[in-house]
């Protein structure tokens, strides 16, 4: 059976009660143990002294004469006194004169020692007692200085304790059975003035265990006191309105458990979003500072969270005018004028950064609509979009530049051969003119068209293949149509190079575009040496020319579409030969390396993977 709280709480009270009669009776029981211990060893030091005084005052002249006869006669006396057990006599060195020990039946005995043991006194030579050895039974042992104007000995009178002992087990027997029976007794009394309260409060507890499971109910009222029943009263209006609160209450819970599941679901969703949006994100709270900023935004500006927590718009707004251009519209502007709408651009305004990337960011603003919140920042990267804007004006245009050369020849001595009456040498020469620049107005438009479908196609329409690099080049050589006694072509092909893994069209097409520039760059001829190159697992094709050569401003600009280092126009070209010679290399997961110096002449590798390395990353 289960005890209820009344009786836990009764039996808990006579436990306290009880620990602290036995406590208190403890103390007190300590306390005498200690002093009627002190007082019956302080008696028996008393007694031995004695003992051992009278025997020093005895056996001094007997000493000085050595009638040792005399002394055994007075021990032998001596050891009959209650208590003594033992009692030696030496001289002043510790040497025994006379040795005497009480037996069994009080049948005293002369000890005849061994010649010359002896005993130690004590170094202080006063009367004093020690505790005797557990080994010898002794209790105590009085030490006493025998003088006869001078120290001539000592007694030891060795006194028996076990009367303490005994005095001890007694008094701890009556504390013992003394706190048996306070306990007994306490405990008993406060069973019998708490058993009717306890009963009560049972009763009480008991009602109101059932009036929990009624849910609300009311119960009836039997047999019970005036108390009880006002109590019982009590908790069955209290039973019924707290059923009332808790059923509201659990309804409550129950829907604010469903809003928080609602808002931690929105709150992950919004943190998704947030942190994996590719555009920056920073919001301003209340007191203008900064709240948040999402990491792409942080990686945008190179800056940590720890470095903008909590800074003041202020703040913010003059770390990124340090990292920003300041060049007129593209200066930038504070929050606050993109939020009301004063910049050029209404409410967003375009910035380029400063450094070498020379990023373009678009910057919005706008005010908050909750009071947690001041404004919202929206930092998108546009440099991308800046760039192919910027390319495309320059492709159109230097597409146009190149397309109009041409068509404007053919349009003129077309216009020529309508109205004008000229003769079969003229004519022929004139058509031979819009012939020629029919041709490289094709050539422009197959190169644009190759471009696009590099671009557009990537490596869909490429067939890729094992070839042998050293062989391919020498194909590609021997379809060349240029005077070789003007430009002599220095051939190194190694036949042991590895094979690269390519697609062997596009890679004609690359090795002709650099053959030919080297040729057409070298208007005052010379040697071009065409070599094999093998450099961490990769296989190249170096073409080295002598013609005009590059500086390096114009390095940095090689490959970009229309771009051309001779601006002349004394040598054809359309400017994207080299440009489509990287485009084909990077679908071989190439590079392609230029060196080159002024007036001396220009270096071209083409870098393919070999064909193990090229398969792999193909799998």
């Amino acid at each position: 059976m289960k005890v209820g709280l009344p009786q836990r709480l009764m039996v808990r009270l006579m436990l306290l009660t009880c620990l602290g009669l036995v406590a208190a009776i403890a103390l007190q029981a300590a306390i005498a143990y200690r002093q009627q211990t002190n007082a019956a060893q302080a008696s028996a030091e008393r007694r031995a002294l004695a003992i051992a005084g009278t025997l020093a005052s005895a056996v001094a002249d007997d000493i000085v004469a050595k009638q040792f006869d005399a002394l055994d006669n007075l021990l032998a006396a001596s050891v009959e006194f209650d208590d003594a057990l033992r009692i030696q006599i030496s001289d002043t060195e510790g040497l025994l004169l006379s040795h005497f020990v009480k037996r069994a039946a009080r049948q005293n005995e002369r000890v005849y020692d061994k010649p010359g043991t002896r005993i130690r006194p004590p170094s202080d030579k006063k009367p004093s007692v020690q505790q005797a050895s557990v080994s010898d039974g002794y209790g105590l042992v009085a030490w006493h200085p025998v003088s006869s104007g001078v120290l001539v000995g000592w007694v030891a009178v060795h006194i028996d304790s076990s009367s303490i002992q005994t005095l001890q087990r007694s008094f701890l027997q009556s504390a013992v059975l003394g706190i048996v029976l306070a306990t007994t007794l306490a405990s008993l009394m406060i069973y019998l003035a708490l058993k009717g309260p306890v009963a009560a409060i049972t009763q009480a507890s008991q009602f109101a265990t059932r009036l929990e499971q009624t849910r609300g109910q009311q119960l009836a009222i039997n047999d019970a006191t005036l108390e009880i029943s006002m109590l019982s009263t009590a908790l069955n209006l209290a039973s019924t309105k707290l059923h009332q609160q808790h059923s509201e209450l659990s309804w409550s819970v129950e829907k604010l458990r469903k809003q928080e599941a609602a808002l931690v679901n929105r709150t992950e969703q919004l943190d998704a979003i947030f942190n994996l949006n590719p555009d920056g994100l920073v919001t301003l709270n209340a007191e203008h500072r900064l709240e948040f900023a999402n990491p792409a935004f942080l990686a945008m500006m190179g800056w940590t969270l720890a470095d903008l927590r909590h800074q003041e718009q202020g703040v913010l707004e003059q770390r990124l005018r340090e990292v920003c251009l300041d060049e007129g519209p593209l200066a930038f502007q504070s929050f606050d004028a993109m939020s009301e709408g004063q910049t050029p651009d209404e409410r967003k305004q375009i910035v380029h950064l400063k450094g070498p990337d020379k990023r373009v960011l678009q910057i919005k603003a706008r005010r908050a609509q909750s009071q947690a919140l001041s404004q919202i920042l929206y930092f998108r990267d546009i440099t991308y979009e800046a760039e192919v804007d910027r390319l495309k004006s320059e492709f159109l245009a230097h597409a146009a530049h190149e397309l109009r050369t041409p068509l404007t020849s053919i349009h003129g001595f077309g216009e020529l051969l309508l109205q004008m009456d000229l003769d079969a040498q003229t004519q022929r020469e004139l058509l031979e003119t819009i012939y020629r620049h029919t041709g490289a107005l094709v050539k422009i438009v197959n190169e644009l068209l190759d471009i696009a479908r590099i671009e557009g196609r990537g490596t869909q329409d490429m067939h890729f293949q094992a070839l042998d690099l050293g062989a391919l080049t020498q194909a590609v050589i021997k379809d060349l149509d240029f005077d070789r006694d003007r430009w002599p072509l220095e051939i190194n092909l190694s036949s042991q190079a590895p094979s690269v893994f390519a697609d062997p069209d596009k890679l004609r097409q690359a090795l002709l575009n650099v053959l030919n520039n080297a040729q057409k760059y070298s208007p005052q001829g010379g040697p071009i040496r065409v070599s094999v190159l093998e450099q961490d697992k990769q296989v190249g094709v170096e073409i080295r020319d002598h013609g005009i050569g590059l500086t390096p401003s114009q390095l940095e600009q090689i490959g970009q579409r229309f771009w051309r280092a001779d601006k002349s126009g004394n040598i054809p070209g359309t400017g994207l030969g080299v440009g489509i010679v990287r485009e084909i290399l990077a679908l071989h997961g190439g590079r392609l390396e230029v060196q080159s110096q002024h007036g001396q002449g220009s270096s071209f590798i083409l870098w393919l993977p070999v064909a193990e390395i090229q398969r792999d990353n193909s799998a």
